[in-house]
């Protein structure tokens, strides 16, 4: 787990870096806050398909490298 902890971050920072001004700015001038524009109303649920890939890909990535450790244990 804690392998794949720092790729998932750089991963998600890059995603939520990705979503641009013009969807923020529509919450806030709705009078939300930045907690409310960031978990409630628009960055995290536009970010959410990112966020899962990339951690099912760091996933996969982690399996195929205990894999090979396996099969070595067997042989």
């Amino acid at each position: 787990m804690l392998i794949m902890l720092p790729v998932i971050v750089l991963i998600t920072k890059g995603i939520l870096k990705l979503i641009h001004i013009e969807q923020r700015l529509p919450s806030a001038a709705l009078g939300g806050t930045r907690f409310q524009n960031i978990f409630r109303m628009i960055v995290i649920t536009v970010a959410t398909l990112g966020i899962t890939t990339s951690i099912s890909l760091v996933i996969a990535h982690v399996a195929h490298k205990t894999v090979a450790l396996h099969f070595y244990r067997l042989i």
